[in-house]
């Protein structure tokens, strides 16, 4: 491979693993002024694409979340464009350790309708908690 073909693929990988943006709110106001942030919902909302190559920078935000003790997490899908399988496995991953670490994951389901099927076919709308906002999560998590 030449250096003008590495360098190229090396450019199409950064492009890849900048289709999705993270970006993280909190929105739960009451519950910020517990102690520690105890029982604060963390949202973290996804733009672009969910795939093999930015499932990796997923992982790595929940995994920093967990680790300042950040235990609620709320994955809002809704303006994602494509999901994988590696997407998925990112939610899965998080989701178990979010609960091992007392807490839980959950998701505000995307619009488009290509993304949400990969979630019917695999029946993971019905594994994971999921709502149409971030505001309909935060009020029925507040209550559970």
């Amino acid at each position: 491979m030449s250096e003008n073909d590495a360098q190229a693929s090396l450019k199409a990988v950064r492009t890849a693993a900048d289709t999705m943006a993270v970006t993280e709110t909190q929105l739960d106001s009451a519950n910020t002024e517990k102690a520690n942030g105890a029982g604060a919902v963390e949202t973290i909302t996804l733009t672009g694409r969910l795939d093999v190559v930015s499932s990796t920078k997923l992982r790595k935000t929940i995994q920093e979340h967990l680790e300042a003790g950040r235990t609620r997490l709320l994955i809002d899908l809704s303006i994602i464009d494509f999901v994988d399988s590696a997407g998925l496995a990112a939610l899965v991953r998080g989701r178990k350790l979010a609960r091992k670490a007392g807490g839980d994951l959950r998701l505000v389901q995307p619009r488009r309708a290509d993304a949400m099927r990969v979630f019917e076919l695999t029946t993971f709308d019905q594994i994971f908690d999921m709502d149409d906002s971030v505001e309909n999560m935060i009020k029925r998590w507040s209550t559970s």
